[in-house]
């Protein structure tokens, strides 16, 4: 009868405990509070946007029964109009959030890469697209950027495996060989710089980024003649790998306010045949800008096109 009894009291016992205790709504990780950062600066189209965006993710949040996947997606589309609109840190909040909700899915951290990269923190993006390639092998453009963060802390070894990864999935990628290029730049075997360089700027013509390494490579081998060559024909158009995921950032904000902004983002590198391409599809949208035209006539000047540039 004893042990009955203290069989029975230890019964009831568990059984209010667990009465009196809230059980978790669900097995989902701690997330990040998601909040609109000032957005006074951009045009009112991407105001708009942001702001049903991120009232959107809200309705998601707040409905208990939406599975990870869907809030995981609800993060991420938000992250990618931070990302499209240059709100950087909003960004890596909700790529964080989203990878954390879906970490199997491979875009989140691809895209959480490209936000750390474009703030500089190259060992951040690093990380995040060796966690890419960890979920997806043979993803190009993550191989790429992944090279590029490892040519950036000086570690061309281990840049040229992944490049060379790449290569075995699309020979005839420009941006492959303009890594491989730079990669034997900087082991100083500068026969191998020009041949990779060469290829790569044959894919890629307009790519300017590509004659100085270029230059360095012909110096490195005492040609001095096609090294001054190339250094007069530098410039700041990249060689980026085919990209489908990050059109899809640059898609999501296809208006003019867009285009002035990656414009002036342009002039300020210093890229100005980038910068005419921006501005020349802004003033396509909004012809009577006097700004934009503005800008455009400046690119046109440091470009020595004095007729172009009078004319905007």
């Amino acid at each position: 009868m004893r042990l009955y009894s203290a069989v029975l009291l230890v019964a009831v016992s568990i059984a209010c405990r667990g009465a009196n205790e809230t059980p978790p709504k669900n097995n989902r990780p701690e997330l990040r509070p998601v909040t609109l950062p000032d957005i006074a600066s951009a045009s009112p189209d991407v105001q708009a946007r942001l702001r049903e965006r991120h009232e959107s993710l809200t309705r998601t949040i707040n409905d208990g029964g939406a599975a990870s996947s869907a809030l995981a997606d609800a993060y991420g589309e938000m992250g990618k109009l931070f990302l499209a609109a240059e709100y950087l840190d909003s960004a890596e909040t909700c790529f964080v959030n989203a990878g954390a909700l879906a970490p199997s899915e491979m875009r989140w951290p691809y895209y959480l890469g490209h936000t750390y990269r474009r703030s500089n923190r190259n060992d951040k993006a690093a990380d995040a697209f060796a966690r890419v390639v960890t979920l997806q092998p043979n993803h190009v453009p993550s191989l790429i950027w992944l090279a590029e963060m490892r040519l950036a802390s000086n570690q061309p070894d281990e840049a040229a495996r992944l490049l060379e990864t790449a290569r075995g999935l699309e020979p005839q990628s420009g941006a492959v060989l303009y890594g491989l290029g730079r990669v034997a730049l900087a082991r100083q075997d500068y026969a191998g710089a020009v041949k990779h360089l060469e290829s790569a700027l044959a894919i890629a013509p307009a790519a300017t980024r590509i004659h100085y390494p270029l230059a360095l490579a012909y110096r490195g081998i005492g040609n001095r003649k096609q090294a001054e060559a190339h250094v007069s024909k530098r410039g700041e158009v990249d060689l980026p790998p085919a990209d489908p995921l990050m059109a899809d950032v640059a898609n999501l904000l296809q208006n003019a306010a867009a285009y002035e902004a990656r414009g002036a983002q342009a002039l300020d590198a210093r890229d100005w045949s980038g910068a005419i391409e921006q501005l020349t599809k802004a003033i396509a949208i909004a012809p009577r800008n006097a700004y934009t035209r503005l800008n455009l006539g400046t690119a046109y000047y440091m470009q020595r096109d004095a007729e172009r540039a009078l004319e905007q």
